[in-house]
């Protein structure tokens, strides 16, 4: 996802956590001066070294008491070179490597044979491999494989491993696993670099798209707005009306055969249950016990379009019948900011943020239309469901207060006195109950080509909860995913850090929430 921006104020488990460090220091000077991806590039050369703490001193000390004019002359030139791949791969592997080039006659028969598909992935760092000492042999040997699926345009396939056989013994020889191991170590500063291409190009291209639009004359986005709402939504209300007075038996056999034919002429959606149907239509299909939730969500759309101004798809129909269940809803534009990240600017990404302070907010203003209704549940009224607990798909679960959810939440947890003490502070904060998504995590955010915000999708978790769980929720789903984590949801909720702490006992996990 590239490196975080704010550094300081990272709470993420996966980052650095010995903030003495020199590393830590190198990673806060070049978050300091530089934006992504120049940032990510630079990181590389200390975050994918041998030994991080080596190649950030050699950094620090190249760039000590001067300005950020030496950090770019790092970056851009590659002088000192032998002394930059020493701090990079360590000293004995450098002279290995040299060792091992001037081999010329037993280096020459070394070949590996790719498609042409698979050497650009290669070249550019968007694969890489690892041996695995274990299972190598002279005519055989095993690889993991690393992917850098950095550039939305460009599909890099995804496998584990990979076996390279010599198909010819006596003529040629496997490659050195010396070479694929420094090709492996360069592989993330290849494609940062090939990210930065990217983006230049794609700026350049946007600036001009935004000049001809500018010079051009004619129908305006803005009109054409105007226009559908004029003309074609009152059709869509009357078509959607028809439809929904169809007898259910004719609608639930028409959704049951859509859905088969849909993976004939579209993408798979990511998900073997939602499938995406002609006029930008996608249907929701599962078993009948689940048709509650399906109902959940159908309502949930319907409160975000009746009461706020979020981008959410539209809820077109909610059926069952004794063996199936069946949501009917609308698509939207743009693409999944998850598969954006790498390539977003520091201001692409300011302004998702600023974009998802003002839609949380919109949120909360949904209200409950039931007093008799619990105070923690679905749309509906009904019980939550929720991917962070795990008894919400099978079990009714609703809470009439928010000291009975925590107590869900933290019960019979093998923790010592300190975790309890610490539960014991954090729950005793009242907090808000606030409509929520509960699922904010990058692939149900949707961005336009600019970056900004243009949908939130995947509503099935939404519902009434505490004020901090859209935060917590979006670390327990997305935990690893740092430039997301630090430069997204901790600036949208500045707040909620104590709870956090508490989510990380909670949920168990090998490593905490936050250090």
């Amino acid at each position: 996802m590239g490196t975080l921006y704010h550094i300081s104020e990272s709470i993420s488990w996966r980052f650095i956590q010995n903030k003495a460090s020199a590393e830590y220091e190198a990673i806060s000077a070049i978050a300091e001066l530089f934006p992504h991806p120049e940032r990510t590039i630079l990181s590389s050369f200390v975050q994918q070294a041998l030994d991080r703490e080596v190649a950030a001193r050699f950094l620090l000390d190249e760039i000590s008491g001067k300005t950020k004019a030496a950090l770019t002359e790092f970056l851009a030139t590659w002088g000192k070179l032998y002394k930059m791949f020493a701090a990079f791969i360590g000293e004995s592997q450098l002279r290995g490597l040299c060792s091992l080039m001037n081999q010329n006659s037993s280096s020459s028969g070394q070949l590996i044979l790719l498609s042409s598909r698979m050497f650009e992935h290669f070249k550019n760092g968007r694969i890489s491999f690892k041996a695995s000492k274990a299972s190598a042999t002279e005519d055989s040997a095993r690889y993991s494989v690393k992917t850098n699926n950095f550039i939305p345009s460009i599909a890099v396939e995804s496998f584990h491993f990979v076996t390279f056989e010599n198909k010819a013994a006596g003529v040629a020889s496997l490659p050195r696993a010396q070479l694929l191991a420094a090709h492996h170590l360069f592989a993330d500063a290849l494609a940062w670099l090939e990210v930065s291409k990217y983006m230049k190009e794609a700026f350049h291209a946007s600036y001009n798209d935004t000049q001809l639009f500018q010079n051009s004359t004619g129908s305006t986005p803005a009109k054409r707005n105007s226009l559908r709402r004029r003309c074609v939504e009152p059709l869509t209300r009357i078509l959607r009306h028809l439809w929904i007075h169809t007898p259910v038996a004719c609608r639930v056999f028409t959704y049951k055969y859509l859905g088969l034919i849909a993976n004939r002429f579209y993408r798979h959606t990511g998900s073997d249950w939602t499938f995406r149907l002609p006029f930008n239509l996608y249907l929701r299909v599962a078993d009948c016990d689940w048709a509650p939730k399906h109902r959940a969500e159908c309502r949930t759309l319907q409160l975000v379009e009746q009461y706020i101004q979020v981008p959410a798809p539209r809820a077109l129909d909610a059926v069952q019948n004794s063996h199936s269940s069946f949501l009917l809803m609308t698509g939207l534009p743009g693409q999944r900011i998850g598969s954006r990240l790498h390539t977003m600017t520091d201001r692409q990404i300011y302004a998702a943020v600023e974009d998802l302070i003002r839609y949380i907010a919109e949120l909360r203003k949904i209200p409950k239309e039931h007093n008799s209704y619990p105070l923690i549940c679905n749309a509906l009224g009904t019980g939550i469901l929720d991917w962070r607990i795990a008894d919400s798909q099978r079990e009714e679960l609703t809470f009439q207060d928010e000291a009975s959810f925590h107590r869900y939440l933290t019960s019979d947890l093998p923790l010592d006195e300190d975790a309890w003490k610490t539960i014991s502070k954090s729950h005793g904060v009242k907090h808000d109950i606030v409509f929520t998504h509960a699922d904010l995590n990058p692939r149900n955010i949707l961005v336009d080509e600019s970056g900004r915000i243009c949908g939130i999708v995947d509503w099935e978790c939404a519902g009434w909860y505490p004020e901090y769980w859209e935060f917590t929720k979006a670390h327990f789903t997305v935990r690893v995913t740092i430039r997301w984590i630090a430069d997204v949801i901790n600036q949208v909720f500045p707040g909620y850090r104590n709870e956090l702490e508490v989510e990380g006992y909670a949920v168990q996990h090998d490593a905490p929430l936050v250090e």
